[in-house]
């Protein structure tokens, strides 16, 4: 197959923390694996165009400054959120504030001079304005649209105001629908998602494939650690709590943690939230403070780390603590956990995607949201006996490998238009030679 070029619209992408990040950068690597030419268009802080190995990468400056450069010592202090103006940001932008630079990306010099010929525009979301960017810049190029939904938009969605508002609910319904009609293929990361949208737009059925999250590509080894006997177990949490989803509580993981500890063998230990936490979960961790501290337990809290280092703190836990108070979402660390091999208390309603998917992995231990004392205590008791007796040789499905997702992505792109060839590719190398970075 002739090499061809793609264009990525993501707006998020090289912004630190965003886990969005982990999955454009596997579509880039799967794309140049092969050969083809990426064109990858991003938000920040002012115009510019840079060559990469992969292709070039287009940087449309946004007019809000919600996305920023690179972090610079000496310069002034990012600016605090205002929650009173975010809320009235997102009456106001349908679908969010975002769509100001997804209108300027879709018709930026740059960005139609370098993507003509494209033989697929693809998007990635969360913000769903960046599907409206590449919708509307396939459309001028003549290209097929790939839409790939990290979460749902209109199921289960992450904005409040998608939740209380019907009005908001119709106004971006009008326009997921026209965005999703005019896609040729639609990625979706669970079971649960394709379900949910196709419930409500069964026409779409046959364009929707589901493509999860993959382990990270250099996984530190599993280790038994000393603390297992020596100062108790160390059990990890990684990520956001209710930064992430509002339905992300502290509670609904730590209660029926706390109930099996109080019904079981009473191993001590330490319980480690290890990543960025809004003000509201660091109260409520101080809440269950004394609580855990009264049955031989410390609750301790660490800022993000690096991804590398974070992948090493779980790698020498002694266990792991997962949440995911969602039917649909399968939390993007649930694939960085199943590959330290480590026991994992996996928190979720009965019968969502992580049930599904981890009620068959012995490594997982399932509580259903809300389950009574001696629910939690039967999973929790077998929980810690297996982070006391250590990690085990546990295989690891091969479905979430980047070598089988490869396959289905690729696939996927397959069926498109075949507007690029390598002289598309060419005339961008070319273009670029005049294009100051």
């Amino acid at each position: 197959m002739s090499p061809s070029k793609y264009v990525i619209v993501a707006p998020f992408w090289k912004q630190a923390g965003h886990v969005g990040n982990y999955r454009v950068d596997r579509f880039i690597r799967w794309l140049s694996e092969r050969g083809d030419h990426v064109i990858l268009v991003r938000a920040g802080d002012l115009d510019r165009t840079a060559q990469t190995p992969w292709g070039v990468e287009i940087t449309v400056c946004d007019p809000f400054g919600l996305y920023r450069g690179p972090c610079t010592s000496g310069g002034p202090p990012p600016r605090q959120p205002n929650r009173f103006r975010r809320s009235l940001s997102y009456v106001i932008f349908n679908p969010d504030p975002t769509i100001v630079w997804a209108h300027r990306a879709a018709v930026h010099p740059s960005v139609l001079q370098l993507a003509r010929g494209a033989r697929w525009v693809i998007s990635s979301s969360p913000p769903e304005s960046a599907h409206v960017a590449a919708a509307r810049l396939a459309s001028r190029i003549g290209s097929d649209l790939l839409v790939d939904m990290r979460d749902g938009w209109l199921d289960e969605p992450l904005k409040p105001l998608l939740r209380a508002s019907g009005v908001q609910r119709w106004r971006e319904g009008r326009l997921e629908r026209r965005t999703l009609d005019q896609s040729r293929c639609v990625l979706v990361t669970s079971a649960g998602w394709k379900k949910l949208l196709t419930a409500r737009l069964p026409h779409l059925t046959s364009k929707i494939t589901v493509l999860t999250n993959a382990y990270p590509p250099a996984a530190p080894p599993s280790v038994k650690p000393a603390s297992a006997t020596a100062e108790g177990l160390t059990l990890v949490h990684s990520g956001r709590l209710s930064g992430s989803r509002q339905s992300q509580q502290v509670g609904v993981l730590l209660d029926p943690l706390l109930a099996g500890v109080k019904a079981g063998t009473r191993p001590k230990g330490t319980i480690l939230f290890l990543g960025s936490l809004s003000r509201q979960d660091l109260d409520a961790l101080t809440g269950y403070q004394h609580r855990f501290q009264e049955w031989g337990w410390q609750i301790m809290t660490q800022a993000a780390v690096p991804r590398d280092e974070m992948l090493n703190r779980l790698a020498v836990s002694d266990g792991l603590l997962l949440l995911s108070a969602s039917n649909a979402a399968i939390p993007s660390k649930t694939f960085e956990y199943i590959v330290t091999r480590k026991p994992v208390l996996a928190v979720c309603p009965e019968e969502s995607s992580v049930w599904q998917m981890t009620r068959d992995l012995p490594q997982f231990f399932p509580v259903a949201c809300g389950s009574d004392a001696q629910g939690a205590k039967d999973a929790v008791n077998g929980f810690l006996a297996a982070c006391s007796a250590g990690c085990s040789q546990v295989e690891l499905p091969p479905e979430y490998a980047e070598e089988h997702l490869k396959t289905i992505f690729l696939a996927q792109l397959s069926t498109g238009s075949t507007l690029a060839d390598a002289g598309a590719c060419g005339h961008v190398r070319s273009h670029m030679a005049s294009v100051g970075s």
